[in-house]
């Protein structure tokens, strides 16, 4: 699942927009976890990320507001340590996160300059790994999230109709124009997606053929 960051977009709304990519991180169906940026503003992109996660706190009491959610008790450091593994292997850099912070908070991890044929470009990670990729068109944008065998929703922030652009373009089931997860979340996705956890035995078993778009 994709954020997909128009060059034109409002940054003062990235902690928005990096909510999207935090909560869950990556571990239930509709949360983001591969993230595209214009190289025009990577620069500006990699400092905001670099100050809403020095301001992020892990989330300990449902009181609480923050987006950094427990990983739950299904968390398999093992795998977690050999995505790690394969982020140095396939030559990706990290940008900010990943230190673990006692037995149910793992900081999202956000790495860069993975290939875009990567097998952690291509797979579902279900877990805290955060993929960024720095494009120099929009349309770049489109063809990478395209690429993988699954889609179960993205985020698009920009001008609304540049952006709504970009959203029809995308082989997902939902996709949200300036907002993520506003509470009617299609069923399942397009392709090879499923709606739940990897070990559901309905995995890849329901489809979907209709797209929705959400727009605020």
């Amino acid at each position: 699942n994709s954020l997909l960051i128009h060059p034109e977009a409002d940054f003062s709304k990235l902690p928005d927009m990096l909510a999207s990519v935090v909560t869950g991180a990556g571990r239930l169906p509709w949360a983001l976890s591969r993230v595209y940026v214009s190289e025009s503003r990577a620069d500006e992109f990699f400092e905001g990320l670099k100050r809403f996660m020095s301001e992020l706190t892990p989330l300990t009491s449902p009181t609480q507001a923050s987006a950094w959610t427990p990983v739950g008790s299904r968390f398999d450091r093992t795998a977690w340590d050999s995505l790690k593994a394969l982020v140095t292997q396939d030559h990706g850099k990290v940008i900010v996160g990943g230190e673990e912070h006692g037995s149910s908070h793992v900081s999202p991890l956000f790495v860069r300059d993975l290939t875009n044929c990567s097998t952690l470009q291509l797979d579902e990670l279900a877990s805290p790994l955060v993929i960024v990729t720095t494009v120099k068109y929009p349309h770049e944008m489109v063809k990478w999230t395209n690429t993988g065998d699954f889609g179960v929703c993205a985020s698009v922030w920009g001008p609304v109709e540049k952006a709504q652009k970009l959203a029809a373009k995308l082989q997902v089931a939902e996709a949200w124009v300036n907002d993520w997860w506003t509470g009617d979340q299609a069923f399942a996705g397009l392709k090879r997606s499923f709606f739940g956890i990897p070990d559901f035995e309905w995995k890849g078993e329901f489809f979907s053929d209709v797209k929705k778009m959400t727009i605020s």
